[in-house]
């Protein structure tokens, strides 16, 4: 018989050991373990904002050699058209026309972002003479001069003439 009381008893702990371990977590758990998983995207989600942002900045400065590009590929047609050089402006001062076919470059869409591109001649102008032209480009995007580069045209005169 003394068996028998010893495996009630056992039994008896057993179940109520199982009954605290059924009851789930505490309040106080909860708190600890949301703390926890904060303090852990706290970290992370600054890092993807970042990288975000980086991802419209290298979109945007994309969009803008794009349209450097293209402004410069329509002055190099209208430059080819043209057979004096004295045509092309050189005033040093920021437009936003071409010079030859007076078509306006004031706004240039590229995937769906607005920029607006200026052309500049003779900003430097040691390096604008009888046969050349310094040529500066900017481009902004909501009022930001996001990329710029410069070129000097030169109109080569042929040799069988």
């Amino acid at each position: 018989m003394i068996g028998a009381i010893a495996h009630r008893t056992v039994s008896a702990k057993t179940s109520q050991t199982l009954s605290n371990v059924q009851q789930g977590f505490s309040l106080l758990e909860t708190i600890v373990s949301l703390l926890i998983l904060l303090a852990a995207l706290s970290g992370i989600i600054p890092l993807y904002l970042i990288s975000r942002l980086q991802v419209i900045e290298g979109e945007i400065e994309t969009g803008a050699i794009a349209v450097s590009e293209q402004v410069l590929e329509n002055l190099r047609k209208e430059f080819n058209d043209v057979d004096d050089i004295d045509l092309i402006p050189s005033n040093g001062q920021p437009q936003t026309v071409l010079p030859a076919s007076d078509q306006s470059i004031a706004t240039i869409s590229h995937m769906g972002k607005e920029y607006k591109p200026t052309i500049t001649y003779c900003e430097t102008p040691k390096y604008c003479d009888t046969y050349s032209r310094h040529i500066k480009i900017q481009v902004n995007f909501n009022g930001e001069n996001v990329y710029e580069t410069e070129t000097i045209y030169t109109k080569l005169e042929s040799e069988l003439e």
